[in-house]
This record gives C-alpha cells, sequence and structure tokens, in this order.
C-alpha cells in the first residue's frame, strides 16, 4: 500500500514539475521585472477564487474518475487517466494565478497541495469502488 502511495506521489510530483516547466518555457522572456504580490497583499476575493478552483479541481478528479472506472482495473490508471483529463482546469488556476502577478513560486506549490491533497483522498475511494465492482462480478457469476 505505501508503494502504491510512493508511486502515485512520485508521478504526480513529475506530472506538476513537467507541467510547471512546459508553462515557464510557453512565457515570453521580458528585460523588466514582475513585481508579484506579497500576502498581506491578498484579498478574500483571492482567497476565495483560490478555494473554487480546488474545489474545481476536486470536482473534475471525482468525475473523470468514476468515468474511467470501466475502462482499467487498476486505481492508479484511473486516476492518471484523470487527472490527464483535468488539466485545463489546472491551466485556468495556472493563468489567473499569473494575472494576478502571484510569486511563480507560490503558484507552483499550491497547484502541487491541492493535486496531492485531492489524489490522496481520491485514490482510496477509486480502490474501494473497484473492490465493489469485484465483489457484485463474483456474486453474480455464482
Amino acid at each position: 500500500m505505501k508503494d502504491l502511495y510512493l508511486i502515485i506521489l512520485m508521478s504526480i510530483s513529475f506530472s506538476i514539475s513537467s507541467y510547471a516547466e512546459s508553462t515557464d518555457s510557453k512565457q515570453e522572456t521580458t528585460p523588466q521585472q514582475t513585481e508579484y504580490l506579497s500576502p498581506d497583499q491578498l484579498t478574500d476575493d483571492d482567497y476565495t477564487k483560490l478555494s473554487e478552483f480546488a474545489n474545481e479541481y476536486n470536482e473534475c478528479l471525482n468525475v473523470r474518475s468514476r468515468e474511467e472506472l470501466e475502462n482499467f482495473n487498476d486505481p492508479r490508471h484511473i486516476v492518471d487517466t484523470a487527472m490527464k483529463k483535468c488539466v485545463p482546469v489546472q491551466d485556468n488556476l495556472y493563468k489567473w494565478m499569473q494575472e494576478r502577478r502571484f510569486p511563480p513560486g507560490f503558484a507552483h506549490r499550491y497547484m502541487q497541495k491541492v493535486t496531492n491533497k485531492t489524489v490522496n483522498k481520491l485514490l482510496p475511494q477509486v480502490m474501494m469502488q473497484i473492490a465493489e465492482r469485484n465483489a457484485a462480478t463474483e456474486q453474480s457469476s455464482n
């Protein structure tokens, strides 16, 4: 079980770091330095928006994993496929954070935190759904 979580966390870290690198390479380099928001400049609306994005990503992963449940027997593949399908939600969050001038380090850590938290909650649920499906299949065959 620990190996499963370790593998998932490693794949999440890799996908987030490659996502951050790909979005960083898309940005044009400008000679002027960008002034980023400081923590005391964050508004209640910013916190609300961050929470809304986290909930939207959570909902996307839940819906997509339910859709993929019939296609795979391995919960890691189900969650991985769901994560790939929810990249547009992450893109929206990252674009919004850039527009609001969040520091890149904060944006990366926040997205990683949301992804890890959501996947850690989702994976046991997917495993339980697979077990229930397999038990129902065994009962119907007897």
